[in-house]
């Protein structure tokens, strides 16, 4: 990696600018007017550049067949996540929220563009170039961002009410996070690749997805029923809180030490989970109890991942003569 200190500029009233380094720019070909995607990684930023139309003709998807707009969605994120660089989607007049829906859809991923749109088609581009995706920066910011969803759930149970449309925001960041990481990693799951850390990955970033949508859909139960819940189930909610970030660190970074720690941790913290639910008289502890031990059932599989995860690096292997 190569630093290359830049000072910020100035551009009329309210545009600040940042020069490139000119020997990147002649190495990646770029020329003035080219388009370039700027992809906020946490605290990092990464300057992409579009990936080559590729020839030929583009394939078709006839959605129209499919009828179900969710379905027509899912079908979108498949052609996303296998990799299909260009590809039309044929609505065959379907409603005009159909397309809606897509356009919207479409730009809550990664490196996709609308390349047209009429009554009756999508065009759609795949510009990113996946050789430049740092996969484990990315895992590392979904797990910031489900962390921060958990923390607001945490002030929601706390009679915060006024913190969904900051969930909305998170929640398009964590899909938009997630689909990448699993087109990357699909990208590397070709025929005859031995690699258990890709499959790993894959399932831990699933996990994290359904922790996130999950958090939001009972944050929306609580603003709803607008009760609190015991000091009990509150003071769970803050050990769940604190111990996201690190399992999702360990996902990336794995130790047999700490996934032990974290499998260990989780098991704890169930059987505190099962003895409220046994006890409690109160419905919101009963709902929330249930939830968090769904979540720590996640984040206690995502350890164990973890130690699949290690054996790979650790000094653990018979030296073969």
């Amino acid at each position: 990696m190569i630093a290359h200190p830049r000072r910020v500029q100035k551009l009329g009233t309210s545009s600040l600018v940042l020069a490139l380094p000119k020997e990147w720019v002649k190495k990646q070909g770029i020329d003035k007017g080219d388009v370039l995607y700027v992809i906020e990684e946490g605290e990092s930023l990464r300057v992409i550049k579009p990936m080559e139309e590729r020839l030929g003709e583009a394939p078709v998807l006839e959605a129209y067949k499919l009828k179900d707009p969710q379905i027509i969605s899912l079908a979108a994120n498949c052609l996303y996540i296998l990799g299909y660089n260009d590809y039309v989607i044929d609505l065959k007049n379907l409603p005009a929220e159909v397309q809606l829906m897509l356009k919207k859809h479409a730009s809550r991923l990664i490196g996709i563009e609308i390349s047209y749109i009429d009554k009756d088609k999508i065009g759609v581009k795949n510009i990113m170039n996946l050789e430049t995706i740092n996969p484990y920066t990315s895992i590392k910011s979904m797990g910031i961002a489900v962390s921060q969803v958990f923390e607001l759930l945490s002030k929601a149970a706390r009679g915060e009410w006024g913190i969904l449309s900051l969930t909305d925001e998170l929640r398009d960041e964590i899909f938009r996070l997630q689909h990448l990481i699993v087109k990357y990693l699909s990208s590397r799951m070709l025929p005859g690749t031995d690699d258990s850390r890709v499959y790993s990955l894959l399932l831990g970033t699933s996990l994290l997805g359904i922790i996130s949508e999950d958090s939001y859909n009972i944050a929306r139960i609580l603003m709803k029923r607008k009760e609190t819940p015991s000091k009990e189930v509150l003071g769970i909610i803050d050990k769940v809180t604190k111990l996201m970030p690190i399992v999702t660190s360990n996902l990336t970074n794995p130790g047999i030490t700490k996934s032990k720690e974290l499998i260990n941790e989780t098991s704890e913290i169930r059987r505190e989970l099962n003895n409220i639910i046994v006890a409690t008289g109160k419905v919101i502890d009963a709902i929330l109890s249930q939830f968090l031990l769904t979540v720590v059932s996640i984040l206690w599989i995502v350890s164990t991942i973890s130690v699949c995860n290690s054996l790979a690096s650790e000094d653990i292997w018979k030296k073969k003569r």
